[in-house]
């Protein structure tokens, strides 16, 4: 079973989604309002996320 748990690596906050996510599906931070990508699962069903840089 994969856990809904997200850590944001901007401000270190963690995130219950309530939503089943997919490699690839893009979150928004609600505690610093960065957008996250779904990057890949951990062994432990942990999901792991990059932070989208914006083209200035």
């Amino acid at each position: 079973m994969k856990d809904k748990t997200v850590l944001c690596p901007e401000c270190q906050n963690t995130t219950e989604l309530e939503n089943e996510i997919r490699v690839g599906d893009i979150v928004e931070c609600p505690h610093c309002g960065s957008e996250l990508r779904v990057a890949d699962f951990d062994s432990d069903g942990k999901i792991l996320v990059k932070v989208i840089q914006e083209e200035k």
